[in-house]
């Protein structure tokens, strides 16, 4: 069974993602010493902005961002949230994909299925600088002034350092739970004798529930469907030991065909499709749990490996796109970022093809897609073919081999790897690496 999904980009840029002022004019890059350099970065939430950014541009109706709201007992200190359960993983992808933390009511949070790693260059900082100045803005001012030198502006000058190199970065999917979210509550007193009550965060849920049913984007469901409609669902197995624990008694009492379940209600969208589905378990605490359906869950993985390969919008001070030179997409058996290490450049400059084959050796990985634009795998195979002794090229045919474009057609083989499909006719089935 396949975990995990781990897509590994190298791309040339310059570096973006500045650091706090060193001194009044100077405009730092973000960057870390290592003992054969110093290196720039950028930064894990800067990537993760940059990613959304792309998403939302590519599926707007898809990948809409989720509502905010201040949360906190005192004006100070209220901080900027997502606003738990009206941003939840089955409505909004973005919370279902990057999670969240929420602290207020029991504090539930969502850990990030999706790791994603800092984008480090590999070619070290040189010290480079650039000077620059508003000496047109200080022309134009000065050209509308009056005559009086004592008025006339001056430039503003300002020194920024600059980076142009080769980056890496990898993003990692659990597969497990990637559409898929338990939280646990306490049970909230059936009496509130205080004059102000505070909702709960289950009595937020339920409300919210309430609601949508009222304007027809919620129904009552059961936990066939559930499986009916979540089959790709890690949990399910789980689930339903936790269900046949609730309230066993009764569970013997019932009539055949009326086993006890849980309280399931079933979210759907304007169009009337079903989204996903939340569930509560009542036990000393009270379990809620948030499932996407197998089709929304193969929309969100589709996109997101079709951004991915495509290319993202990097933007702060100036603009830059991040096309791809080399994609690796590893199917996991554990959703580690086992290729990121994998690549490193040697002393001419070039991926070492070596040290790429070595982590393909990795035993989580069950299958893995190369696609390496032309002139960056010329150089790959010089730099290996140029080492000493290299009268056996089963290496190389590997390399060769793995070595394909990840296309729309690929991609949708990739999906439905990850999700247990059977492969189509004329699709490889996953390996053991």
């Amino acid at each position: 069974m396949i975990k995990g999904i781990s897509y590994t980009m190298v791309f040339e840029a310059p570096a973006l993602n500045h650091d706090d002022k060193l001194g009044g004019s100077v405009i730092p890059i973000k960057k870390i010493a290592r003992p054969n350099g110093t290196y720039s970065y950028y930064s894990k939430q800067a990537i993760r902005h940059y990613l959304f950014t792309a998403l939302n541009y590519f599926d707007n109706e898809l990948w809409q961002e989720a509502p905010i709201a201040l949360v906190g007992e005192e004006k100070k200190k209220k901080v900027i949230q997502f606003d738990f359960p009206e941003a939840n993983i089955i409505e909004y992808p973005e919370i279902d994909l990057f999670g969240f933390m929420y602290t207020a009511n029991e504090n539930p949070t969502r850990k990030a299925p999706l790791g994603i790693t800092r984008a480090i260059a590999l070619e070290p900082w040189q010290g480079d600088t650039s000077f620059g100045a508003n000496h047109d803005l200080v022309r134009r001012l000065n050209s509308q002034g009056s005559d009086n030198s004592e008025n006339l502006a001056t430039p503003d000058p300002f020194t920024k350092e600059e980076n142009i190199s080769l980056f890496k970065v990898t993003f990692t999917l659990d597969l497990c739970r990637f559409g898929y979210q338990e939280c646990y509550f306490k049970n909230p007193p059936k009496k509130d004798s205080s004059k102000e009550k505070k909702l709960s965060a289950i009595e937020k849920i339920r409300n919210k529930l309430e609601n949508m049913k009222r304007n027809k984007f919620a129904e009552a469901s059961n936990f066939k469907n559930v499986k009916e409609k979540c089959s790709t669902c890690f949990y399910l197995e789980r689930l339903e030991k936790e269900i046949e624990k609730i309230q066993p008694e009764k569970s013997k009492k019932a009539t055949k065909g009326e086993k006890k379940d849980a309280v399931w209600t079933m979210i759907c969208n304007s169009d009337g499709g079903n989204l996903g589905f939340v569930g509560e378990i009542q036990r000393e605490k009270t379990m809620v749990c948030f499932i996407v359906t197998d089709e929304e869950k193969e929309k969100r993985l589709k996109s997101l490996i079709e951004v991915l390969t495509s290319g993202l919008i990097l933007q702060v001070h100036e603009k830059a796109d991040v096309n791809a030179q080399f994609k690796a997409i590893s199917l996991l058996k554990v959703p580690v970022s086992v290729m990121h290490d994998a690549i490193v450049i040697d002393r001419m400059g070039r991926l070492s093809l070596d040290d790429l084959m070595y982590g393909i050796k990795n035993c989580y990985i069950q299958n893995i897609y190369l696609d390496i634009k032309p002139d960056m795998e010329k150089k790959m195979k010089e730099g290996f073919l140029e080492e000493p002794l290299r009268e056996d090229k089963n290496k190389l045919d590997k390399f060769n081999d793995l070595n394909c474009p990840i296309d729309t057609k690929k991609i949708g083989e990739i999906v439905d790897l990850c999700l247990g499909k059977k492969p189509q006719e004329g699709q490889k089935e996953p390996t053991d690496g």
